[in-house]
Formats: structure tokens, C-alpha cells, sequence
């Protein structure tokens, strides 16, 4: 199908997250089937090409966690006669006060909000009937492989651990609670403790060196059964060599990681703080048990998500 006139704004690595690197594949998969697309990386980009852009597209796809800039674009985008879609890349939750209001206000005027979790899209509903619930999990295609430091750490590991364990964070962040979003801080305390210490591993995927610093500053303890990766790297090849996959967040959208490891068919761990993908294993945040559930982990078949240009296709028509 000839797609034209779509203008993608958002960001794509570095840094490294789940947002950018999905725009980064995103851009991938319009490239190879022949769509005529733009895009605006706002990381480095001004306000004339934004413009002109938008004016020279037929639809407008954001990918904004910012809802003031959202509702900025969105705007823009009606003035200039655009159809406009959000992909939300978060749970519509995790919002409080006037970020709340706006956040409605964007689901209300733009053209098809697409949300990414079941509770979410129940609430775009009522205030979109347009709304879309859909997963935005893009296979990788071209991964950097992991340099040789890296590689040697993780099969040292591998060596003289049972199981190994992977989870990541983009930054150290706290929700609207005051809760650190990614819970990487509990599960440091979790494997710090001796019956898992002689047993398992967790590798922490912290490309922005935010929980290194953390780490560091506060004089927490890490012990040898604990990797950090305090550098940019594909955590889709550190989940290749790992046993399991947590997912220890206090609010969510789709994640990547969770997509990821359960395209890898790994033991998928993740927090009933959202809906999750079929095949992840459920926990309640604080119930640490990882190390006894995986022995009993039955794993279902691939996660497929292949899909997702033919439904790009009919919300961009």
C-alpha cells in the first residue's frame, strides 16, 4: 500500500529508551515499505522546519511525552487543516492536576489516540470514540551488537551463576507518587540479600548512568552478583543471554523490553501496575520471588507483533 504524507516527530537514540528506540524502528519499517514519510527529531530542530513540515504532510504522527507540547502540536495541526495521532507511550495514570487536564484535552482534539494499555484506552474512549488500542512493539531488525567488555562480563557471569536476571531503566525517575518508576533500587535490595546472592545474577540495563551516580553518591553496596551497564548498549542482545526479564515498574504504557523478552520466549516478570502482554508472569510490586518462580516458569509460544504496519496503514488512511 503507497502511503503519503506522514511526518513522524519525536525523538530517536541517543538517548537510548523505550519512546526513541520505537521511533527509531518505526522509521525502519515505513523506510523498507516504500512509505513517503518525514520526520522532525526534536532533538535538534527548529521551529520554521516544524512548521513547514506539518504544513507539508497530510497527517501528523507524535510521539511526545510532554503533554504541553502535545497540546502545542496538536493545535498547530488543526490550524493547518492536519489530521493528527498520539501514540501515548505511557499509562494515562500516571498524570495528576493540570498534566491530567491537558492530557484529556489532547485525547479529545486529536484525530486517533492510540493507547497502549487496556485501562488507559477505556478512558480515551469516553472522551474519543476514535480512540485505538493497539501494541507498538517493532521487532528489532539491525541491533549494535554488545562490545567486547560487556560480552565478557555477562559470560563471566553466566559461568558462575544459575540464573541470570536482566532489567532496565532509561533514567531514574519517580512517579506522581514519589515512587522510583523503574523499581531497579528494590531489586538491588532483593539480590543483594544472601540466599539469592549465591545463587542468581541481575544485569541492569542503565544506559543514562543515572543509578551508577545513585549508587555511588549514597554509598549503596553492589554486590558482585550485580552488573550494571552504565553505557549505551542494545538491551535486546543483553536479553539474548540472560534467563529472565523483570519488569519492576510502578506505571507503564507498552514496554518494549516486556515485547522483547517475550519474543526472546524468556521467563518474563512484570507488576500488575498495567495490563501486560499474554505471557508475562504477574507479580505484585514488593512480592519478590524470582529466583524460587523460575524453576516452575512454563513459557508459552513467540509473542508475534508483526503486524503492526498493516495497522499503521489503516489508522494513517
Amino acid at each position: 500500500m503507497s502511503l503519503v504524507g506522514i511526518l513522524i516527530i519525536g525523538k530517536i537514540p541517543p538517548p537510548v529508551g523505550g519512546v526513541t528506540i520505537h521511533v527509531q524502528r518505526l522509521l525502519h519499517l515505513l523506510k523498507i515499505n516504500n512509505v513517503n514519510y518525514s520526520f522532525v527529531d526534536l532533538r535538534n530542530f527548529r521551529i520554521q522546519e516544524l512548521f513547514n513540515k506539518i504544513l507539508k504532510a497530510k497527517v501528523v504522527h507524535i510521539h511526545v511525552s510532554n503533554v504541553f507540547f502535545q497540546f502545542f502540536l496538536i493545535f498547530i495541526a488543526f490550524c493547518l487543516g492536519k489530521k493528527s495521532i498520539i501514540t501515548f507511550h505511557g499509562d494515562l495514570n500516571r498524570f495528576s492536576g493540570l498534566k491530567k487536564i491537558f492530557s484529556f484535552v489532547n485525547i479529545k482534539f486529536t484525530t486517533i489516540p492510540i493507547m497502549l494499555n487496556v485501562s488507559s484506552y477505556e478512558k480515551a474512549k469516553q472522551i474519543n470514540k476514535r480512540a485505538v488500542l493497539m501494541s507498538v512493539f517493532i521487532p528489532p531488525i539491525n541491533e549494535d551488537k554488545l562490545n567486547r567488555d560487556i560480552l565478557s562480563k555477562l559470560t563471566t557471569l553466566s559461568k558462575k551463576y544459575k540464573n541470570i536476571f536482566a532489567t532496565n531503566g532509561s533514567a531514574l525517575n519517580y512517579d506522581k507518587d514519589g515512587v522510583e518508576i523503574y523499581g531497579i533500587i528494590d531489586l538491588v535490595n532483593y539480590f543483594n540479600s544472601p540466599l539469592v546472592e549465591s545463587s542468581s545474577c541481575l544485569v541492569i540495563s542503565d544506559p543514562s548512568g543515572d543509578y551508577g551516580n545513585y549508587f555511588s553518591s549514597n554509598n549503596i553496596n553492589i554486590r558482585d552478583n550485580i552488573l550494571l551497564i552504565s553505557e549505551p548498549h542494545s538491551y535486546f542482545e543483553v536479553l539474548k543471554i540472560s534467563d529472565a526479564n523483570i519488569r519492576n515498574t510502578s506505571t507503564d504504557g507498552d514496554s518494549i523490553s516486556i515485547r522483547e523478552s517475550l519474543y526472546l520466549n524468556k521467563p518474563t516478570f512484570a507488576t500488575n501496575a498495567v495490563s501486560r502482554p499474554e505471557g508475562s508472569i504477574l507479580y505484585k510490586r514488593g512480592e519478590y520471588r524470582f529466583v524460587e518462580l523460575i524453576q516452575s516458569v512454563e513459557l508459552t509460544a513467540k509473542s508475534k507483533d508483526s503486524q503492526i504496519f498493516e495497522k499503521l496503514s489503516i489508522i494513517y488512511s
